[in-house]
């Protein structure tokens, strides 16, 4: 989180690509709303008043904090203030309304009650049981690592999953876009890419295997939440 502050958000983790009525874009701010809601999670958790967030985020030279600064300049610190303000109490009301994963025991309980419920949920057709052995293969490489960040390679995934790295693949975007599951960074040529696993169930909106009575999306991770062991 200390890189995602110093240096933003440089593997596009938290973008996303939402048009408003009238074809105008709004990928660009809500992606610096998204990091900047993720800064203010973390530094709750590590104990940061209002106050001192608002100000780090305005006048240290820090990359997070730029569009709130180029608020600042166009319409003054008070507009820009209000908006580092709106992204902190959503924050610490998240933060407050959650269970913390405080140590490995903690996550390990968080994870074994995340599998409970995925495998109770009816995943139809073949899309479905594939992105099923996704979640349960990123599951164990969660077990071993003791948090809901991994890294894993494509080929790695779908050795795992007894499948093809282009199954693998479309079995990953479609989680992805079901907000299953976040890619934090690429990888490189001698390192799998890293991930973050997001404990929620598949809405009925978000994927067409889904049951028509299926669970609700639920999960106690809905905002971007990494945790150490």
């Amino acid at each position: 989180m200390h890189k995602l502050l110093l240096l933003g958000d440089q593997d596009a983790a938290y973008a996303t690509g939402n048009l408003q009525r009238g074809g105008k874009n709004t990928a660009a701010s809500d992606h610096a709303w998204a990091t900047t809601r993720a800064v203010a999670a973390d530094a709750v958790r590590a104990g940061w008043d209002r106050s001192s967030f608002v100000h780090v985020m305005l006048a240290g030279p820090y990359k997070a904090g730029q569009h709130a600064r180029t608020l600042q300049h166009r319409r003054g610190y008070d507009t820009a203030a209000a908006w580092l303000q709106r992204a902190w109490d959503g924050a610490q009301h998240y933060v407050r309304s959650t269970d913390p994963i405080t140590t490995r025991q903690d996550f390990h309980a968080a994870l074994a009650a995340f599998r409970s419920r995925i495998e109770c949920t009816p995943w139809n057709g073949i899309a479905g049981k594939t992105d099923l052995r996704n979640l349960i293969a990123r599951m164990d490489i969660c077990s071993q690592a003791g948090s809901w960040d991994h890294t894993v390679s494509e080929r790695d995934l779908a050795e795992r999953m007894g499948c093809s790295r282009t199954t693998a693949h479309n079995s990953n975007q479609r989680l992805l876009a079901a907000k299953m599951l976040r890619q934090l960074d690429n990888g490189s040529p001698t390192e799998g890419a890293r991930w973050m696993l997001i404990s929620r169930l598949p809405s009925t909106t978000s994927h067409h295997w889904s049951t028509p009575k299926g669970p609700k999306a639920g999960g106690g991770h809905e905002w971007p939440r990494r945790e150490t062991a």
